[in-house]
């Protein structure tokens, strides 16, 4: 997958608007994840509902940033959305395979977005409290990319 997002200056990342694409997403019934994502108010509550999820319905987030960048799916591309959409699939339990960590990377802001600089360190900390709860290659991989990145 290509993506022009990783060598361009760093976007004016909206979570206002952010909450509001993900609630004009036209879903299918089975879909329960990002419906239930979509009811949420605020960026904030859609942060703690990913710290809830089950392990596996994490790639639902990140099927979704994958479908705003690349306009498929039925989702017009907003690479802000994606970006987000990536934000936010750190706070859920779920982590990608090794061989997928480049692509979240890449889907990721370069700079922690500061209309949520409130929920950097936070999120920096359940990443390691998942790598010391059950450590695996790609949690420990993931969490020394996303240090490098937003500092930790």
């Amino acid at each position: 997958m290509t993506r022009a997002l990783s060598s361009e200056e760093p976007l004016d990342l909206d979570p206002v608007a952010f909450v509001a694409a993900v609630k004009t997403l036209v879903l299918i019934p089975q879909q329960l994840t990002m419906r239930a994502l979509a009811e949420r108010d605020s960026y904030e509550e859609m942060a703690e509902f990913a710290t809830n999820l089950k392990i596996d319905y994490g790639v639902n987030l990140f099927s979704q940033a994958r479908n705003w960048i690349a306009a498929s799916h039925g989702s017009e591309r907003n690479p802000e959305a994606s970006q987000l959409m990536a934000l936010l699939l750190l706070f859920s339990p779920y982590t990608p395979a090794v061989k997928d960590l480049p692509e979240l990377m890449n889907l990721l802001p370069l700079t922690w977005p500061s209309a949520l600089a409130h929920l950097r360190e936070a999120c920096l900390d359940w990443r390691a409290a998942l790598v010391q709860r059950k450590s695996s290659a790609s949690r420990r991989d993931l969490l020394a990319l996303l240090n490098e990145r937003y500092g930790g």
